[in-house]
């Protein structure tokens, strides 16, 4: 059996650590780890996860439920995290609903981003095209807000005469080719690793939907709550760099965020980053604490929060203050 890829192991992963593959999955998902030792690590802190949600007020339930339960468990993997590829096509399937009902009274109406809603659509179509090109064969350097922003306006001058169903359709195949494409291939896009470009796409995709329902006059929406940790967990590992990128990492220590809320949990962030632009673990000291909303902290990683949102720090108030301030770095348009 040839090695699974990335996007794979991301799909096994959750399941694996719970004792939930079946004896090929468990052998190609050893066989993956051994030769990639961010896996092998992945999977030793969901281990630790799990060793710490079973120990949580865990009862006996009675004979004749427990039956059921295995019975169910044959047909169905447990939900922990999402894979990359399921998250994204969690949240495109969202999207993509919303926009089959949406009012077409408001398809004119501009957006939080200067964009009209059809415009906003013809801005993920471009994003979409773009990462199912870069699937096919790669040549972007860096896929980042500038090279959005580029493809954007160029998306806007070629489809100025399309209506709003059309940008839908454009979108919609886009996102088709993309899922396809994902699928079987192993290079970096744009400058990431597949999954993180899938997961950047899954957050962008979250942020637009509210930024299109803001505008019907809805509320926000929330992914379901494996999506979610996963979108925590992209974030999480995002914020050293992004510390960086803003000037704010830091010569020791690490932070600890506290979620609350959709989910409630805590993970640590380390405040030093190497040479490399990799966050360093190791044994580090937690100097400060941010308690924080899970979906404030979300919206605010994807610059739909300003940096008074509600939230409470202890410890080094200065590092507080920077998750807080370095966390949209990485927010596009």
């Amino acid at each position: 059996m040839d090695m699974i890829s990335e996007t794979d192991f991301d799909d096994l992963v959750g399941a694996y650590v719970l004792d939930a593959c079946d004896a090929d999955e468990r052998s190609a998902v050893e066989e993956y780890a051994r030769a990639h030792p961010d896996a092998a690590r992945e999977i030793e802190r969901l281990r630790s996860a799990a060793v710490w949600l079973a120990a949580s007020d865990a009862v006996a339930p009675p004979p004749r439920a427990l039956r059921g339960l295995v019975d169910r468990a044959r047909d169905a993997r447990p939900v922990g995290v999402a894979g990359a590829w399921e998250s994204y096509r969690s949240e495109t399937d969202r999207l993509h609903t919303f926009l089959t009902g949406f009012d077409r009274r408001f398809v004119d109406s501009e957006t939080c981003n200067g964009l009209t809603v059809t415009e906003l659509v013809l801005h993920l179509a471009a994003a979409e095209r773009a990462i199912a090109n870069e699937l096919d064969q790669p040549t972007i350097v860096m896929f980042d807000d500038a090279y959005l922003r580029e493809i954007t306006a160029a998306e806007l001058v070629e489809c100025a005469g399309v209506d709003f169903d059309g940008a839908v359709a454009r979108w919609w195949s886009a996102v088709e080719t993309v899922r396809e494409r994902a699928r079987g291939a192993h290079h970096r896009v744009g400058g990431y690793r597949i999954n993180d470009a899938l997961m950047i796409r899954a957050f962008e995709t979250w942020t637009h939907v509210d930024d299109l329902r803001a505008v019907s006059g809805l509320e926000e929406s929330t992914p379901t709550p494996a999506v979610l940790r996963a979108m925590v967990e992209f974030s999480v590992r995002s914020t050293p760099l992004a510390l960086a990128s803003t000037g704010r990492a830091r010569d020791h220590g690490a932070a600890l965020l506290h979620l609350t809320g959709a989910i409630d949990g805590e993970w640590t962030i380390p405040l030093v980053v190497d040479d490399g632009g990799a966050a360093r673990d190791g044994n580090v000291v937690t100097i400060a604490t941010l308690t924080i909303d899970t979906v404030d902290w979300c919206k605010r990683f994807a610059a739909r929060r300003d940096d008074g949102v509600a939230h409470f720090g202890a410890g080094d108030e200065t590092v507080v203050r920077d998750l807080v301030l370095a966390a949209p770095a990485f927010a596009g348009l």
